[in-house]
């Protein structure tokens, strides 16, 4: 076979991104890097660049009419694909590829890396044909040519291997104004928690994942729901995904917890008058947050990524909570275990690690007090916390005024963490009827004496 640049493409799979894209132009998340002078197509290439252009303006409707608009508003565009796009092409276009777009993000990687991966041969090609032809120079000194040589390398992996890299002298006030803006509502470089005592342990930290486990019934849901209310209060953006409750029900919960309404009363609508100004006042202050709740009995990562990504780009949001982790009912335990250690994986790793979000995330403890399944989920996170209702005789010991519910820093990667949940823990109160924690009274912890 003849060595042509031409079979260093594959059109096939540039028509297939272009036609995933139509039908799903969120999959550009997946391919921040693919750039259009990756493409070998002409038209191929316009078309991604006016995708962009259309998603970077927030425009998701990929039809023949944007499409034409924005081509028709860049004259270098317009004038490097000349006739070849006209609305009868575009008509064609968007047909053909209802037949054609990939419907899984996977598939679509797929075709990115292939047209990534043939981009690079191109330049490879090219430039090595530079460095071929400077062999006949004469007065190309190996010296100069090697040169030559390591500049196109170099520029290669810039180009097509690595992410921009941005000189630290650019980013220094950027860095300083984001910390500035973090001044009220952050304690130690995370964001605080509600709880006063808890901060001493730990913080909601960008990249890392607390994990918070009770047992069956013990209000953990009721807990995150406090923390993410905390941080609404302080102007955090926060996106709750939520296994169990649908909108209406969490509504609920947090308008009762907001206005400070009994859960019963507000259901069934038996509430004062002075109560419904409290629930009219909840719910205007709900209107003036950036707060997300989506129910997910059922999820999958790439969705759930896309949801992240998005929200975080275009509304801002930095503060992540999922109710709750937990297998599917028919795998045994040893699936078990693999299952939530893939899904704590991906919250801490994906979620949190790439894009950069403060996590909270749930899960239940079994009878014997652990986490239940897997050991995993405690490995991988930054911090684990425990809720516990007290006992009776713990109320007793140290009063009511010290709350009824105990909170046990477990393991903390970042911090301190508590040695004996029977006597080292944070005292809280639980107010059921209201959705609501509040801190408690702290209780004296008994000194060791010394021998």
């Amino acid at each position: 076979m003849i060595n042509k640049i031409e079979n260093l493409a594959n059109t096939q799979a540039e028509a297939g991104i272009i036609a995933t894209l139509i039908a799903h132009p969120d999959f550009l998340l997946y391919s921040e890097q693919l750039k259009p002078n990756y493409f070998f197509d002409t038209t191929n290439s316009c078309l991604f660049w006016a995708i962009t252009e259309l998603y970077k303006a927030k425009i998701t409707t990929i039809d023949g009419y944007n499409l034409i608009t924005v081509i028709d508003s860049n004259k270098a565009i317009k004038k490097k694909i000349g006739e070849e796009i006209t609305p009868d092409n575009i008509n064609v276009i968007l047909s053909l590829s209802e037949y054609i777009a990939r419907d899984t993000s996977e598939e679509y990687k797929n075709l990115v890396n292939i047209v990534s991966e043939l981009a690079f041969k191109r330049k490879m090609f090219n430039d090595l044909e530079v460095c071929r032809n400077q062999c006949f120079k004469e007065d190309c000194t190996v010296s100069d040519l090697h040169k030559t040589i390591q500049s196109k390398i170099d520029d290669a992996a810039v180009n097509f291997i690595t992410s921009e890299v941005r000189p630290f002298t650019e980013i220094v006030y950027e860095l300083w104004e984001e910390t500035k803006s973090r001044f009220n509502i952050t304690t130690d470089g995370g964001y605080s928690s509600k709880f006063p005592s808890a901060n001493e342990y730990f913080t909601y930290e960008p990249n890392e994942l607390v994990l918070c486990a009770a047992k069956r019934k013990r209000g953990k849901s009721i807990f995150a729901l406090n923390e993410a209310v905390h941080k609404l209060r302080n102007q955090i953006g926060v996106i709750y995904i939520d296994t169990e409750l649908t909108d209406r029900l969490f509504n609920e919960r947090l308008i009762a917890h907001l206005a400070q309404v009994e859960f019963k009363k507000l259901r069934r609508g038996q509430f004062t008058d002075e109560e419904a100004i409290r629930i009219k006042d909840s719910l205007k202050l709900m209107t003036k947050v950036t707060f997300y709740h989506l129910h997910m009995p059922t999820w999958d990562k790439d969705k759930l990524y896309l949801i992240a990504k998005k929200l975080k780009r275009d509304k801002g949001t930095t503060f992540f909570v999922f109710d709750h982790l937990k297998t599917t009912s028919s795998v045994d335990s040893s699936q078990a275990y693999h299952e939530l250690g893939g899904k704590v994986n991906f919250l801490k790793d994906i979620i949190c690690g790439e894009l950069g979000y403060a996590g909270l995330a749930l899960a239940q403890l079994n009878r014997a007090g652990d986490i239940g399944d897997s050991f995993k989920l405690e490995q991988e996170v930054s911090t684990v916390i425990n809720i516990e209702k007290k006992t009776d005789e713990e109320i007793a010991t140290h009063g009511r005024e010290c709350g009824n519910y105990k909170l046990f820093v477990k393991a903390n990667r970042n911090g301190n963490e508590m040695d004996d949940i029977e006597t080292d823990y944070i005292d809280l109160m639980f107010y059921g009827n209201l959705c609501s924690f509040s801190e408690a009274q702290q209780h004296e912890v008994p000194q060791t004496p010394y021998d």
